[in-house]
């Protein structure tokens, strides 16, 4: 497939799929993700040059009668172009641009030799991956962590996580998720603690979970990517098919 044609699909699942356990709403220029916990998103969005005002603001009043902060997730191919300025006009915060890269998981590599990675298989294990999470981004993210654990239980299809260990010592966490019926399986995290880096954690568990990707025939990665992480990816086979930019709206913000 080419390039286009991959974004082509990734675009049809962003309307049709979702993760499980989320109650997807849709109408005609929108869909809705509202999960259980944790944020909600608008992960798809096309209107029109003279309506985005109009949705904007229908969009908002239901967020706010909701009492829910949500994202709207925007690319750098959606309609109308200058979508992300105008969400930002009306109260939304833009985050940093984040490369969508896609790569096909038939191109697993060997792990280095000496690296033991895990897959979290009960709830104690899965701690070790809140642990370093913890350590790699300190902050109050109890929220974030109970919509993953509710997953965990409830839908262990749908989420592996991964965690690399030095000498006994969780240092490297990272996870992947997956939609059924999806040909893209989504890649989330890569943490290092500090004094891991260096040593080939990050890209260790980009090949294992492509090989359980694989395993499951989901044939591609795709990863959002900051400046920081886009290099390595790209050293690891992963090509950018476009930009995203994550907008946010909290409702004691804009009270």
């Amino acid at each position: 497939m080419t390039d286009a044609e991959i974004l082509a699909q990734f675009d049809e699942e962003r309307q049709m799929l979702a993760p499980a356990g989320v109650c997807v709403e849709r109408s005609a220029s929108v869909v809705r993700h509202l999960p259980p916990l944790g944020q909600a998103r608008i992960i798809w969005s096309s209107h029109g040059e003279a309506e985005l005002d109009d949705a904007i603001t229908r969009e908002i009043a239901f967020f706010r009668g909701a009492r829910r902060a949500f994202e709207w997730k925007v690319y750098a191919h959606d309609r109308p172009s200058w979508l992300r300025e105008r969400l930002v006009s009306r109260g939304l915060r833009a985050g940093p641009a984040e490369a969508l890269l896609v790569r096909e998981t038939g191109s697993a590599q060997p792990l280095p030799r000496g690296v033991d990675v895990r897959r979290a298989g009960t709830p104690a294990e899965l701690e070790d991956f809140f642990t370093v999470e913890r350590a790699v981004w300190p902050g109050d993210d109890s929220e974030i962590e109970d919509e993953l654990r509710r997953g965990f239980n409830e839908h262990p299809e749908a989420r592996s996580f991964y965690v690399a260990f030095v000498h006994g010592r969780a240092a490297a966490a990272a996870s992947i998720s997956y939609r059924a019926g999806s040909r893209f399986a989504g890649l989330f995290g890569g943490s290092t603690l500090a004094e891991f880096r260096g040593r080939g954690l990050y890209a260790a568990l980009i090949e294992v979970r492509a090989f359980e990707a694989r395993a499951r025939h989901v044939p591609f990665l795709t990863v959002d990517a900051l400046p920081t992480s886009r290099p390595i990816l790209e050293r690891l086979g992963f090509r950018m098919i476009s930009t995203t930019w994550p907008c946010t709206w909290y409702p004691e913000r804009n009270a």
